[in-house]
């Protein structure tokens, strides 16, 4: 017993290790669960209070999720910065081949230059309550997982509602701890988000895809926006008539000395993490998820630089979605290099292995392994019958379009309490706005290639034969295969339908089930088909969720039971707070990076052309009078980005990374590829963010151009 006591001992370090911050490193926090006493003794001044209060001004108000990331105010009119990746879909869809503002960058040198951004709407969190209780009073140990399912949906609908029967709330509620708590979030809701500045792309974007995920790196990635609102303050749609929004709090720039090992912290949305997945979930998307989706993203972006090879506009119009592509790519790429160096999943094997042997003879535990093993048995049976059909849902744009204006109007026959959630009267603007998404990087061509290779692929499935929109494929070529009727199918569906038209698709957004069933459009008539194979998936897909809310909790549970700490819960697009400190790493043997990078380095991997192409401008820039307080006495430069050790993920890109005090040092862009597993493991010794240096982009908008009544408006301090 005493060597099970002393095993368990061990494991219980190694949960640690998974959970407990380490130089206040590890862990994305909810706001009103700081980890307060690490956070001090780690370095940081301020009171709890002055990152988040409920009724008092803190720094939690100046953080923004916009655009799929985060930003911050660093102005009382609502000025935001985020990143350039961030802002690059409202940047590419407002350049044009003649006003190339992708390449040139822009800046609006009053506000009534700036440039409404459609499509992007920016969101601010007002508070956060604890309603687990009230999900949980309406199940029982009778229901069946699909019914399960359905209270807990309806239950978070109800929740939703009540909440925003107040003026201009927007509501949602979310799972935390591997769905053993809910919490009610109640945001601010913007819809009127304006371009103000962005630097050139040899700026914003230095080192592209070359550089992406990369230490060292010389980037300028951040860009600014503007939020406006109605005269009266409240949210509102685009008009020129609103004003700029007036924050609770602004963020004040520092331009100090930043130097190794310096307290960081980032406030911002990080988007999804599994680090509290099981150890076959984690195997099954190295081996089967990653791999699947690096493959059909090379495919998807070597078609695209093919196209844009042969058109300049072509290329400006699918910059933004190649760009997206690319990044996911490299992504996972590096998610399968770093599972492989790490041990990842060996390592989750191992202690799951403990546990099983540790836990033998307890009934429950010993049941809770044979049904996780059941539910991913289910699950991955079903995920091999629908991933492609998943895929050619969203992958070919104009087939997603037709398939939210289908899956609206069947939506719309329901009472709205009904309806699925997303998809409710409240829901309607968003989903304009994923439409107008969708179609302002529509290449007919590359979607009509698209559709046709998923079509080709799903064909190969015997299984998914029985799907009733093959009818509608074969009709097109009567009397040949699958095979050869997909391209006369796709040439005739991408030569008939209208359906990218503005004037076709508002009027179908508003139209009822009815309408759409007698609509001529062949994609309308084929997302119909579609739609109808796509109820079976979902159905079965929300049984599997029920089955996964009764798992989760009791497997948290036991991995709370083994960590002598609090475990944190996976990020979910909820606002977090993170921790660390600045610091380089040691990639391989005899390697280390300093965590700091400088303008002369920039200078010298420039070679005249893109992505390392820098502006005469900027290689011209010296040491003056009116720039010296940004000039680094230790580095013997100006600074140009730095590696800190916070937790951050995918939808963390934009957000500010503070100092003790609470003062703008940065901006998070990126994640280092030696630590791309980390949405599963955080690795003390190799998980770094990658911020740009508040000096370089002061220093940008002090050298090149006229950018004073910008830099009147934000606060430096010196």
């Amino acid at each position: 017993m005493k060597g099970y006591k002393m095993k368990k001992f061990q494991y219980s370090i190694l949960l640690l290790a998974l959970s407990l911050p380490v130089m206040g490193a590890e862990g994305m926090f909810l706001l009103h669960e700081l980890p307060w006493k690490a956070a001090r003794k780690a370095g940081l001044k301020l009171k709890a209070e002055a990152i988040y209060h409920e009724s008092k001004p803190s720094l939690s108000d100046a953080i923004v999720q916009i655009g799929g990331g985060s930003g911050s105010f660093i102005s009382p009119e609502a000025l935001v910065i985020t990143n350039h990746h961030v802002a690059f879909q409202a940047i590419q869809r407002l350049a044009t081949p003649e006003n190339n503002i992708l390449k040139n960058g822009f800046y609006a040198k009053d506000k009534s230059k700036e440039l409404y951004a459609e499509g992007y709407s920016a969101t601010i969190t007002l508070t956060q309550e604890d309603v687990t209780d009230r999900i949980l009073k309406e199940l029982n140990d009778a229901m069946t997982p699909l019914e399960r399912y359905e209270a807990i949906e309806s239950a978070m609908k109800s929740m939703v509602a009540e909440a925003e029967k107040e003026a201009g709330i927007k509501a949602y509620v979310k799972s935390m701890y591997n769905g053993r708590s809910y919490y009610l979030f109640r945001t601010l809701r913007f819809q009127d988000i304006r371009l103000v500045y962005a630097p050139a792309q040899s700026v914003g974007e230095y080192g592209g895809d070359i550089d992406n995920w990369m230490w060292p790196r010389h980037t300028g990635d951040f860009a600014m926006m503007r939020v406006y609102t109605a005269p009266d303050g409240s949210p509102a749609v685009y008009s020129p008539e609103n004003i700029p929004f007036k924050p609770k709090h602004h963020l004040a720039i520092s331009a100090k000395p930043l130097r190794d090992g310096d307290f960081t912290m980032i406030i911002g949305y990080p988007g999804g993490t599994q680090r509290h997945l099981t150890a076959r979930e984690a195997a099954y998307t190295v081996n089967k998820g990653y791999p699947e989706r690096i493959r059909r993203f090379k495919m998807m972006i070597d078609k695209i630089e093919e196209l844009g090879a042969k058109d300049e506009a072509v290329a400006l119009k699918l910059a933004s979605r190649v760009k997206g592509l690319n990044n996911v790519y490299k992504n996972n790429q590096g998610m399968l290099d770093a599972f492989e160096k790490l041990g990842i999943i060996a390592e989750k094997n191992e202690f799951e292995s403990y546990l099983k042997r540790y836990y033998a003879g307890d009934p429950a535990i010993e049941e809770l392994f044979t049904d996780l093993a059941a539910f991913q048995d289910d699950k991955e049976a079903l995920d091999a019958q629908t991933d492609l059909m998943r895929w050619l849902s969203w992958s070919p744009q104009l087939h997603s379009v037709a398939g939210t204006l289908v899956r609206k109007a069947t939506e719309g026959e329901k009472a709205d309490a009904q309806r699925e959630m997303g998809w409710q009267d409240r829901d309607s603007l968003n989903l304009q706005m994923r439409i107008k998404r969708a179609l302002a990087s529509y290449y007919a061509p590359l979607d009509q290639w698209v559709m046709e290779r998923f079509m080709q692929e799903l064909a190969k499935d015997e299984n998914a034969h029985a799907f009733s929109f093959w009818d509608m494929v074969k009709e097109a070529a009567p009397g040949k295969g699958l095979t050869e009727a997909i391209p006369v199918f796709c040439e005739k569906l991408y030569t008939e339908t209208q359906l990218s038209e503005k004037e076709l698709w508002e009027k179908l957004f508003t139209a009822p089930l009815s309408k759409l069933e007698l609509c001529k459009d062949p994609m309308i008539h084929f997302a119909l088909l579609f739609e109808e194979d796509m109820k079976k998936i979902r159905k079965k897909e929300d049984e599997l969720s029920g089955r996964k809310t009764l798992l989760m909790p009791r497997y948290f549970d036991l991995l709370a039971r083994e960590s002598k700490e609090n475990l944190y819960p996976d990020a979910n697009s909820t606002i977090r707070f993170t921790y660390g400190a600045v610091a380089g790493y040691e990639p391989q043997d005899a390697v280390w990076y300093f965590p700091f990078t400088r303008l002369k380095g920039m200078i010298a991997k420039h070679n005249g052309k893109e992505p390392f192409n820098a502006p005469d401008i900027m290689r011209k820039i010296k040491k003056t009078g009116e720039n010296s307080f940004l000039w680094d006495k230790k580095l013997g430069d100006f600074p140009v980005n730095f590696l800190h050790t916070t937790d951050i993920t995918g939808g963390n890109s934009g957000s500010p990374v503070l100092n003790a005090r609470g003062h703008f040092i940065g901006i998070a862009f990126d994640g280092n590829y030696e630590a791309m597993s980390s949405d599963w493991k955080y690795s003390e010794a190799l998980t770094r963010t990658i911020s740009v240096d508040s000096r370089y982009l002061l220093l940008v908008l002090l050298e090149t151009g006229d950018h004073s009544a910008l830099l009147n408006e934000i606060t430096i301090i010196k």
